[in-house]
C-alpha cells in the first residue's frame, strides 16, 4: 500500500480529529454490502465542520463500484475528497481535490485505510446523522429507438475552471434528471427524423449524429417527445459539466487522462461508448464530438444560475457547446472547457445528448 502524501495525511488527520474514528460500523457495513437497486446508508456530518457521505453511483458499469465523497471546511476554505472501492477487489482509489478547481491527486488504498469514513452515532465529538437513500434505477429507454437514460443524483458541485470564460467558479445544487447515456446516434437520429445528416455517416449507426445545428437538435427533442409522452430536452451547461464531473474533479469526464476517456486529435468521429464511462456510466463526454447545450452563451460566469437552469440570458444567437471533439486538442476535452456557435452552425464536429425531467 502506498503510504499518503503529506497534504492528504494531514486532511484525513483532521477528519479523524473532528469525527472520531472507527474502522467498520453498520453503516459501512451496509455500503460494503449493498447491491445494486438496494437502499444504502447515506452518513451526513453533523457538527458543522465536516460534510461526507457514503453512496452508490447512480449508474456505473461496473456494479460492485462505490463511492465515498468527503467535504472538508476548515478556515474559511472548502477542501474536498473522494474514495472510490471495488468491492470485487477490494482496492480503492482516493483523490484528494484540494479547493475547488485544484486538479486531485490519486492514492491507490485498501479498504482499511477509508473505513474511519462512516461511523455509528455514538462515536465523535457530535452525533452523527444517519439516513437511508434508495439507490435509482441506473439506466432506462422508453422506447427501442430511444437513446439510453442515466438517472443522475441530485446534489451540488463547483462549476468552473481556471479559464477566463470559466469564472468565477461557483457553486451549483441541482435536482435530480436523466441524461443520454452517450451521445444521439446515427441511427437514433434516422429513427427519430428519417434521415441521416452526418458528414461521417459511413461510420455506421453506433456514431454520434453530428453535422447537427441547435435548431435541429431542438426539432429531435421535440420529435422525441411526441413519439415518447416524455418530456426530453437538450441539458443546460451546468447539468452537463455537472454529469460530466460525476462527484469528483476531474481534468476530463472521468479520467485526468483524455487518452482513457476521449477520441480526440483523429481523423473522424467513432462509435459511442468505445472508450471508458465516467463514474455515473456516461460515455464520450469528453471528445467524438462538441454536444449542445441549452444556454445562451456569456463570457464568463458572472451572474449565472446556481440551481442547474439553463442561463437564458446573453448572447442566445450563440449557444454553449461543451465537451470537445475527434478533431480537438486535450485542452477543449476539459471538465470546465467552454465553446459556442450561432444556433444554425452545422458541422462535423457537432452533435449532441438528450435529457430528461424526471
Amino acid at each position: 500500500m502506498r503510504a499518503l502524501s503529506a497534504s492528504t495525511a494531514f486532511f484525513v488527520a483532521v477528519i479523524l480529529a473532528l469525527a472520531g474514528c472507527s474502522k467498520e460500523d453498520s453503516a459501512l457495513h451496509d455500503f460494503k454490502n449493498s447491491s445494486a437497486g438496494q437502499e444504502v446508508s447515506k452518513c451526513v456530518g453533523a457538527n458543522g465542520s465536516i460534510n461526507w457521505k457514503i453512496f452508490k453511483p447512480t449508474s456505473f458499469s461496473n456494479p460492485d463500484v462505490r463511492v465515498i465523497n468527503a467535504d472538508l471546511e476548515k478556515g474559511g476554505n472548502t477542501f474536498q475528497l473522494q474514495w472510490i472501492y471495488n468491492l470485487n477487489t477490494k482496492i480503492s482509489e482516493v483523490s484528494f481535490l484540494g479547493k475547488p478547481g485544484e486538479k486531485s491527486t490519486n492514492r491507490a488504498f485498501s479498504v482499511s485505510d477509508f473505513g474511519f469514513f462512516c461511523l455509528s452515532s455514538s462515536k465523535g465529538p457530535r452525533p452523527i446523522e444517519k439516513v437511508i437513500e434508495k439507490v435509482p434505477v441506473v439506466a432506462f429507454r422508453d422506447c427501442s429507438d430511444c437513446p439510453e437514460m442515466v438517472v443522475i443524483p441530485a446534489g451540488s458541485f463547483e462549476m468552473g475552471g481556471t479559464g477566463s470564460d470559466e469564472q468565477p467558479v461557483h457553486r451549483v445544487t441541482l435536482r435530480s434528471f436523466s441524461m443520454g447515456k452517450t451521445e444521439v446516434t446515427q441511427g437514433q437520429w434516422r429513427a427519430i427524423m428519417g434521415s441521416n445528416p452526418s458528414r461521417f455517416s459511413t461510420c455506421g449507426d453506433t456514431c454520434p449524429v453530428e453535422r447537427v445545428s441547435w435548431e435541429d437538435a431542438k426539432e429531435f427533442v421535440s420529435s422525441l417527445n411526441a413519439k415518447t409522452g416524455k418530456t426530453y430536452r437538450l441539458p443546460s451547461e451546468a447539468e452537463w459539466e455537472y454529469a460530466c464531473r460525476a462527484g469528483g474533479r476531474q481534468e476530463y469526464c472521468g479520467s485526468d487522462s483524455a487518452d482513457n476517456v476521449g477520441w480526440y486529435s483523429g481523423r473522424s468521429t467513432h462509435p459511442v461508448a468505445g472508450k471508458k464511462a465516467n463514474a455515473w456510466g456516461l460515455h464520450d463526454m469528453s471528445g467524438n464530438v462538441f454536444e449542445w447545450t441549452e444556454d445562451c452563451y456569456n463570457g464568463n460566469y458572472s451572474s449565472a444560475p446556481t440551481d442547474g437552469s439553463a442561463w437564458t440570458a446573453g448572447d442566445c444567437s450563440l449557444r454553449v457547446v461543451r465537451g470537445g471533439s475527434w478533431v480537438s486538442d486535450p485542452q477543449n476535452l476539459r471538465s470546465a472547457s467552454r465553446g459556442s456557435h450561432s444556433t444554425a452552425f452545422r458541422l462535423g464536429i457537432i452533435g449532441f445528448r438528450v435529457a430528461r425531467t424526471d
